[in-house]
């Protein structure tokens, strides 16, 4: 059970430090963002373009909610709405020029804190970490496929 513990409290503090690190890139963005909109512009951005109930699903909140932060990001300027032409009853998400630029800025920052932990570790320690890591986050069934 102690495995299990240590295991626990280190993934506890990785998720932190992540979230530290968007927060740090939300402050310094052009315009402010919240952990919820950082959290969705890493979304559309992972898939390009995103159709809206896709978007509340993988974010895991209520359409409604969903709603509303795609509303707060297209106010800035980050998210642009776009019908499907092929079913004008979907709307596609996609990340506009500054939402690509915020999710670099996201991207430049996740980076940056990962040299800084990899540092710790010799070249073959982190080649045995980062597989490690991989068979890890593989076998996490936690409710979103990759």
């Amino acid at each position: 059970m102690e495995q299990q513990q240590r295991l626990h409290t280190a993934l506890d503090r990785l998720v932190r430090r992540s979230q530290s690190a968007d927060a740090e890139v939300a402050a310094r963005a052009r315009v402010s963002l919240d952990a919820t909109e950082v959290e969705a512009v890493k979304l559309i951005g992972g898939f390009g373009a995103l159709a809206m109930r896709d978007f509340s699903n993988r974010m895991r909140i209520p359409a409604s909610t969903a709603t509303s932060v795609v509303d707060r990001l297209e106010r800035k300027a980050i998210v642009a709405r776009e019908r499907n032409a092929a079913d004008r009853r979907v709307v596609q998400l996609s990340l506009t020029a500054a939402g690509k630029a915020v999710l670099q800025d996201i991207t430049d920052e996740h980076l940056r804190l990962c040299r800084e932990m990899l540092a710790a570790f010799s070249p073959g320690e982190q080649d045995v970490l980062l597989d490690m890591i991989q068979r890890l986050s593989n076998g996490a069934k936690v409710g979103e496929e990759e």
